[in-house]
This record gives structure tokens, C-alpha cells and sequence, in this order.
């Protein structure tokens, strides 16, 4: 079963078709045949997706299909290509210009649209773009969705259907959409702020990312009550996510003066280094700063400590747990949802506080699946809600058929009561209830992964503790290491890697320090996910998986269990990483030849050089230095950056090869 889609739809580094090397491929061999997202792709993707629509019957002809973007294309080739694919489907497109992603489905529920699509690559390097799909009811594409979609696109003729066929025009509808955006997150049901009289106490720094929230984030939180707030990252040129947003913040939990020196892994992070400077002139009040991605639908938040001079990183899980402590007193069902990336005691925690605890695979689209069908069963329809079940157990539930039962039942959300519901991801996604207040006085509760809406509700639980007692929780110990430049496909469950991974699992488990049973568990949703639960007398303590993403061109090891067997988890992270290094990279392709040679520059004296090497261009070798330094084999992305120990390890292993 073929998918084009990954976790969160499509993303890939961009070109233009008429690169020479691109020239006579269609817009679908581009994509599998060179990894690139072409303008031509773009325009085939949205049209495929419309066309699907109508001929299911899910659209009619002359709807609107709402689009959005991300700054990372200023030149609008790439979006006016997804723009004129729409409207050459029989659909209208509805544009919402730059515009965070949550406000696209959002805009779509509210105005009634058939749909909503927004082009990005979230929190990928500015070199890529993608395409996220919402359905009606702001839902995301499960696997088998992308099955199908997948088929369709792969037998679409681009040429002889869409290249010259005529379009309707786009119908500009940023300034209504902007509207919403600040109608709904200042709404009291969508917003746990309250009384905002203790925010004047507050210096709110908010990293934009170059991205989708610039234009959007003063203006809405000046009006929820922050009196002072500065605004950076705010290009709009296409550097989307360079420096700056949740990416480069991943994997830490306190960020040091000493990141931001000349050197330091952050030394070029403009909002950390402004967050650090209001710090510091303002120690007796607070200093936090609002972290984004490129299309804000993730947050991470970092609240300054004046008495240690750093700051400390609150993720998604953060979050997440302040929603959920300050909910804990909520009558009637309540629900936490979060996937296996997240602390293994968040879950403890939530269920300690009243909660019914769900794991789900990695990706938002699975909380909002869980989320919705939370809903439908307040609907008191005993018939739709047997049959959604019953899909669910054979596994063959998708959100177009969710969207297809809910529609011919005539299911209506409008006044609905709502449970309590909160997902979270580790990084920085987190889906609440919203209220969405439409054109008729109707109020219809909504779900999106919303950037702002956490940090809303979130900064109300920690004015309530007053900025640092926020450890609502033991946290456990997290870490996920990381492979680049790898061969996807290599990766397979019973494959060559796959078996040498369980082994060295098994070795490391049957060791007198640690003593743990591992256990496989296979996800259905995942099915090349290896996933083994660690098992300290019949108590699932620790968690050791291995998943390739869905966005990029890496696979990651994720360790997951008590702090006290940190050191082990690691020693076993590390065993696990080597095996993907050696076993999957990419063989043959330039960026792997790159990284090969940037290690043997990195071991000189002079560190990594300045200079693109190994035939990449500046924005590639920037993406190149940055990723080696996620891989932990530079002490940093940046040129001058020193071989870590774990960069020996390998130029040392690629120089017997």
C-alpha cells in the first residue's frame, strides 16, 4: 500500500520543473525519482484532493475550499500553483494570504467550507514545503485515506488534466479570517485567562520563526491582556525556522547564558538572547518567551529564572500537564490524550488527576480523531456510533469515511456539550476544545493543534503558580537521538537494521545493572514503528522506540522511562543510533557525500568551515550544519562547530569503509 503522505501530510525540499535535471519527468516522478516538491506537484496535489471531493460527493461543484501559507515561499510560485489547482477543480478557492495553519480549518468550519488545505512545512528548514489536508470538520488524513488519495494522485495526468484547463478565481478572505483568528482565541470559552491584571507583570517574548505568526501575534496578545510584548523573528523573506522557532529548541529542557555566547549552540537565537536580556533588566517581574514553528501550530514556552540566570523549556508534555492540573477540578468526563513521544508519567499523572488516559501513535491527526469521536458519542445517535466502532475495531476508519457517516446520519455539532478533553504532543502540538461561535449564534465545539490557544490557557495555570513552581508533575527522563540523511525504506519491520536493533535490545535488557523485560508491542497505526515497552516486575517502566519521520529524511530512537535509569537508557540510545548510522544512511547521494566531508573539515583546527563544501549551495549547507549538529556530531550548527565524540565515532567507522 502505497503512501506519498507522511505523518502530517506532504513535505519535501522544493524546485522548480524546469530544473534541468527535473525536465520531462511529471510532477509525481519528481517527487519519488528526485525527493522535490515542484510547483507543478503543488497544483496536482490541491487539484487531485477537490476533485476527490466532488466525485465522492463530499464537496459540490462551486464550494470553497479555504488556503493558507506559510512565508516560506515570498514569491508565491508555489502557492499560487496549490491556489490555481483548487480552482481548477471545481472548487473556489478562498486564500487567507499568511496565515497560521490552525486558522485555515478553522475558517473552514466557520464559513462552511468544504475543506481547508494549508501550504507548509511547519517546523521543517525553509528549504522545504508542504501540504496539509483538513476535512470539513478540521480533521487530518489517517493512513488509510492516504492509501487511496495516494492512488489517485499517482494515476493523474497532469498534462492532459490540469496544466491548461481553466480555473476559477481566488477570493481574497484574509481580513475576515484575520478577524476570527482574534474573535476566537480572546473568546472566555476559548480562553482560561480571566482576570488579565496579573499579565502586566509579564514581558512576553515571542519567537515567530519567520513564519505564519508574525503578522497574527502581537496584535492578539496585546488584546488577551500582555502589556508588554516583543515580537521577534518576524521576517517574512522565506527563512522560516532558521535560528529560531520549536525546532531549534528540541531535545533541551534549560537553556544557559552560555548556549547563547559565541560558540554556544544558540549563538544566533534572537529570541532566546532578547529573552535573556529582559531577564535580566526586569528581575522582579516575569520573563517568558513564546516559542512557535513556521505555521503555529506548535509551541514550546520558556520562563526565565532571574536567581539562575537561565531559562527553563516547558514542551508540549509541559503544557499539556498545566491544562490538565488546572482542569483537575472539572466535573463530568475528562480526557488526555497524548502519543507515545511523551513522558511515560504525564499519563500517571493526568490518570492521578481524574483523567482517562489514551496513548496514540506519533501525529496530532490521531488525537483529533480521538477527540472527535468523543463528540459524536454526545450526539446520542446509538446506531452511528456502533458503526464508527466497529470500523475502528476492524482498523478501517479513515477521516474522509468518519466524515461520510457523520454526514449521512446528518450529524450536527452545533450546541453540543463537550467533554473535557486535552491532547498533547511532546513537541509542541496541543489540541483543546474550542468553541467556535458562528453566523447564526450557534456555538460548535472544534479541535485543532493551535499554537496560541496553548499559550493562552497555559499562561493562566503558571500566573496561577506563579511563573516558576510549575513542575505539576514528576517528569521522567526523555531523550530522542537522531539519524539523518537516511534510506526511509531500509527501516522496515524484520529488516536487516530492524532485527540488529531488537538484538542489541535484548542484551542491553538481560545485563545484572538493569534487569528488564523487554516486551514488543506492535501499533497497528505504525506498523514500522518498533515499539518495546521495558518491564520491571510486570510494571511498564521504560519505553525504547525507533520510528523514521514522517516530514524529513531521518529515523530517531526515543527513550522514554525514569530518571534513574537515564545513564542506562542512553547507553542503550547510543548502540541503537550507531546501527542506523551504519545501516541506513543514504548511499551514493550528496548530501551524505557532504556530511562525510564536513566531519573531516570539522576535525581540523579551524573546526567546520565557513564555506559550502561537497557542492551544496549556502541554504544547503546551512541545513546540512544544522542537522549534523542534531545528530550530536558537531558541538553545534554553525561554522567553527567541533567534532563531538559521537562525530569520531563515525568519521572514524566511515574511514574504514
Amino acid at each position: 500500500m502505497m503512501r506519498l503522505q507522511g505523518t502530517d501530510g506532504v513535505r519535501a525540499p522544493v524546485a522548480l520543473a524546469a530544473r534541468e535535471d527535473l525536465k520531462g519527468l511529471t510532477p509525481q516522478r519528481a517527487f519519488l525519482d528526485k525527493g522535490v516538491i515542484t510547483e507543478e506537484f503543488m497544483e496536482l496535489y490541491t487539484f487531485v484532493r477537490c476533485r476527490q471531493l466532488i466525485d465522492t460527493g463530499a464537496a459540490k461543484p462551486g464550494e470553497a475550499m479555504v488556503i493558507g501559507w506559510d512565508p516560506r515561499d515570498p514569491g508565491g510560485v508555489f502557492t499560487s500553483a496549490a491556489v490555481a489547482g483548487i480552482g481548477k477543480s471545481g472548487l473556489k478557492p478562498w486564500t487567507l494570504g499568511v496565515a497560521p495553519t490552525p486558522l485555515c480549518p478553522l475558517y473552514a468550519q466557520w464559513s462552511g467550507a468544504a475543506g481547508a488545505i494549508a501550504i507548509t512545512a511547519s517546523h521543517n528548514p525553509a528549504v522545504y514545503n508542504g501540504i496539509k489536508i483538513f476535512t470539513r470538520r478540521g480533521l487530518k488524513l489517517l493512513p488509510l485515506d492516504d492509501v487511496e488519495f495516494t492512488r489517485l494522485l499517482m494515476g493523474a495526468d497532469y498534462a492532459a488534466e490540469v496544466k491548461n484547463a481553466p480555473g476559477a478565481q481566488a477570493e481574497d478572505h484574509s481580513t475576515q479570517a484575520g478577524d476570527l483568528y482574534t474573535r476566537y482565541h480572546l473568546d472566555p470559552a476559548n480562553s482560561l485567562l480571566g482576570d488579565t491584571q496579573w499579565l502586566e507583570n509579564v514581558t512576553l517574548i515571542v519567537d515567530a520563526a519567520n513564519g505564519a505568526m508574525a503578522p497574527y501575534a502581537e496584535k492578539t496578545l496585546k488584546q488577551a491582556g500582555f502589556c508588554r510584548v516583543m515580537v521577534a523573528n518576524t521576517l517574512q523573506d522565506g527563512s522560516v525556522n532558521e535560528n529560531c522557532g520549536v525546532a531549534e529548541l528540541e531535545g533541551l529542557a534549560i537553556i544557559t547564558a552560555q548556549m547563547l555566547a559565541p560558540g554556544g549552540k544558540l549563538q544566533n537565537n534572537l529570541a532566546m538572547a532578547a529573552l535573556f536580556e529582559a531577564g535580566r533588566k526586569n528581575p522582579d517581574s516575569q520573563t517568558w518567551a513564546a516559542v512557535f514553528d513556521g505555521d503555529g501550530d506548535r509551541l514550546y514556552l520558556a520562563i526565565y529564572d532571574p536567581m539562575r540566570r537561565q531559562a527553563r523549556l516547558l514542551t508540549g508534555d509541559d503544557t499539556a500537564a498545566l491544562m490538565a492540573w488546572g482542569k483537575k477540578g472539572h466535573a463530568g468526563d475528562r480526557y488526555f490524550v497524548n502519543t507515545v513521544e511523551s513522558d511515560l508519567n504525564l499519563a500517571l499523572a493526568a490518570g492521578e488527576m481524574g483523567y482517562k488516559t489514551e496513548l496514540t501513535a506519533v501525529g496530532d491527526k490521531w488525537i483529533l480523531i480521538k477527540a472527535v469521536l468523543e463528540l459524536t458519542r454526545r450526539c446520542g445517535q446509538p446506531d452511528v456510533i456502533q458503526e464508527i466502532e466497529r470500523h475502528v475495531a476492524q482498523g478501517t476508519l479513515g477521516a474522509d469515511l468518519l466524515e461520510k457517516i457523520l454526514d449521512k446520519a446528518q450529524v450536527d455539532f452545533s450546541n453540543v456539550q463537550a467533554p473535557l478533553f486535552i491532547g498533547g504532543e511532546e513537541s509542541g502540538h496541543s489540541i483543546t476544545t474550542g468553541y467556535l461561535r458562528g453566523k447564526g449564534g450557534q456555538t460548535t465545539p472544534v479541535y485543532h493543534g493551535n499554537g496560541m490557544k496553548s499559550l493562552l490557557n497555559t499562561s493562566a495555570w503558571l500566573a496561577a503558580l506563579k511563573g516558576l513552581a510549575i513542575d505539576v508533575y514528576e517528569p521522567g527522563f526523555k531523550k530522542t537521538l537522531y539519524a539523518y540523511h537516511v534510506e526511509k525504506a531500509l527501516w522496515r519491520r524484520k529488516g536487516d537494521a530492524w532485527m540488529e536493533a531488537v538484538d542489541i535490545v535484548a542484551s542491553w535488557a538481560g545485563v545484572a545493572a538493569v534487569a528488564l523485560d523487554p516486551v514488543e508491542m506492535i501499533r497497528p497505526e505504525e506498523p514500522d514503528m518498533l515499539y518495546i515497552k521495558l518491564m520491571e516486575n510486570g510494571a511498564h517502566i521504560a519505553s525504547v522506540f525507533i520510528r523514521s519521520s514522517g516530514t524529513e529524511d531521518k529515523t530517531g530512537v526515543s527513550l522514554r522511562g525514569p530518571e534513574r535509569l537515564s545513564g542506562a537508557l542512553m547507553e542503550l540510545g547510543e548502540g541503537l543510533l550507531r546501527v542506523l548510522m551504519t545501516s541506513i544512511k543514504q548511499t551514493g547521494t550528496l548530501m551524505v557525500a557532504a556530511e562525510a566531508l564536513l566531519l573531516r573539515q570539522a576535525a581540523g583546527p579551524s573546526g567546520a568551515p565557513a564555506q559550502a563544501l561537497g557542492g551544496l549551495d549556502s541554504a544547503e549547507y546551512s541545513r546540512l550544519l544544522h542537522e549534523a549538529a542534531k545528530q550530536g556530531l558537531l558541538t553545534g550548527g554553525f561554522p567553527g562547530a567541533r567534532l563531538t565524540a559521537r562525530g569520531q565515532w563515525l568519521l572514524s567507522t566511515r574511514g574504514k569503509a
